[in-house]
């Protein structure tokens, strides 16, 4: 049986062995610093996004002012709010689309004839792809 030789000195020195931790220690903290700057950029560029929506939501609003019943039925739609809304929609008791305009400026008034029967109970729904909506109840 061979004995070793316990005095042969063949391993890392402690000098290397430092370095190699210190730079592990620093490619670590590089990797967090770029994985956290991403994430908290795409927070903030969601945030913004939400931000904005809610912002154009408050500033959006549409009013059913009247209808006339009288057949076709007459539905006359305002949009009362601070920017020009866009993709709106008329629904009869919230499922039937009845209707659809892509714009309607701010103030104006869109008359829209519906060549369906109303009746008293009938809900009239309108929404926009700013989140502006109203709801009318026929008497």
């Amino acid at each position: 049986m061979q004995k070793r030789d316990l005095t042969s000195n063949k391993s890392i020195s402690q000098v290397i062995a430092t370095l190699l931790l210190v730079l592990l220690a620093i490619s670590l903290a590089i990797s967090l610093y770029h994985f956290t700057s991403s994430v908290s950029k795409i927070n903030e560029a969601s945030t913004g996004a939400t931000v904005k929506q809610d912002i154009t939501g408050l500033k959006a609003g549409v009013k059913v002012i009247n209808v006339n019943t009288s057949s076709p039925a007459k539905i006359y739609i305002q949009n009362t709010g601070e920017i020009t809304l866009n993709n709106i929609k008329v629904y009869i008791n919230y499922t039937k689309k009845v209707g659809e305009k892509n714009i309607l400026n701010v103030s104006s008034l869109w008359v829209f004839t519906y060549n369906g029967s109303l009746n008293s109970g009938d809900v009239i729904y309108i929404t926009t792809i700013e989140r502006a909506s109203d709801r009318y109840e026929l008497q």
